[in-house]
């Protein structure tokens, strides 16, 4: 029996034979490296090139994805669907304004669909929008966040654990 342990301690430490700990658990406080697909509404918006990090709880991902990941160890993977409120939260039609045409540079070219940013006069950071219609003295524009109200799909797989 002396002999098997040595045998199992020496694999293990030549790197023949890992062990799986509870430390490589998807836990609060634990940084984790993830790769993922995101589909909404069937198509892919978004996938990793390479694993995103972030720190269990501090809030630096959606709470929904986090949430469902909790416990999951280094090389599972699974698919995930998060609820609107869970994500982005649902549109708010009080974020859709109306911006006077006056705002923009006379030369503006814009179209619905477009995603600008807008900043206060003196402001480094603005807010972005995206363009919904353009009327005769006003611009009406959407700042909810473009995956407001949408379902969230995901595919990840666990890289590292720390």
């Amino acid at each position: 029996m002396k002999s098997l342990t040595l045998l199992l301690t020496g694999l293990i430490l030549t790197g023949f034979v890992s062990l799986s700990f509870a430390a490589d658990k998807v836990e609060k406080g634990k940084k984790v490296q993830f790769n993922y697909v995101l589909k909404v509404d069937g198509k892919v918006v978004e996938e990793s090139k390479q694993p995103l990090t972030f720190t269990v709880g501090g809030n630096m991902i959606i709470p929904g994805l986090e949430n469902k990941m909790m416990g999951m160890k280094v090389g599972d993977k699974k698919e995930i669907v998060v609820a609107p409120k869970d994500a982005y939260g649902e549109i708010d039609p009080k974020m859709v304004r109306e911006v006077a045409k006056t705002q923009f540079p006379k030369d503006f070219a814009g179209k619905p669909g477009m995603m600008i940013e807008l900043k206060a006069k003196g402001q480094t950071n603005g807010v972005v929008g995206i363009i919904k219609e353009i009327k005769d003295a006003v611009i009406l524009v959407d700042f909810n966040h473009p995956l407001a109200g949408k379902t969230l799909n995901f595919n990840v797989e666990v890289v590292k654990v720390d």
